[in-house]
């Protein structure tokens, strides 16, 4: 970070000169133990628009349909990022909501839900979306 720092004058300068996903890359590049699911958690976390791919808003994406597959690859990663956008926009929220939302779908977290509905248990029952899940009618 100081590198990067020094040679864009500021680290906030750097952040500012590029899209998510160059940063995202150039993150990756400059920070060797860092993969994408912390590169796009880092921009998050500092107030950049974008989501969080981790596997819990990937189950919830795939099973209602918007992401293909559950691969772990650059491709499902911006498919992420365009249906982020996508809902924050149709919404008029910010793409952090959709991130916390989904996350919290998929993970459920004490004490903010009791259980995630859309778990590795998926509790179709429970779900308000399951008319929309490709997931409940291929059980």
């Amino acid at each position: 970070m100081v590198a990067i720092s020094k040679e864009y004058n500021g680290f906030w300068r750097f952040l500012d000169s590029h899209k998510v996903e160059e940063l995202v890359e150039k993150l990756k590049s400059r920070m060797k133990w860092m993969g994408y699911t912390n590169a796009y958690a880092f921009l998050k976390y500092v107030g950049l628009e974008c989501v969080k791919p981790d596997l819990n808003v990937i189950r919830v994406l795939f099973r209602l349909g918007f992401i293909k597959n559950t691969k772990n690859n650059p491709q499902t990663y911006a498919q992420i990022q365009i249906i982020g956008k996508k809902i924050a926009k149709a919404n008029k929220i910010r793409m952090t909501v959709v991130d916390f939302t989904l996350y919290m779908y998929g993970a459920g977290e004490k004490p903010f839900v009791k259980y995630s509905v859309c778990g590795k248990v998926a509790r179709c029952d429970e779900c308000p979306a399951k008319e929309f899940c490709k997931y409940i009618q291929l059980t």
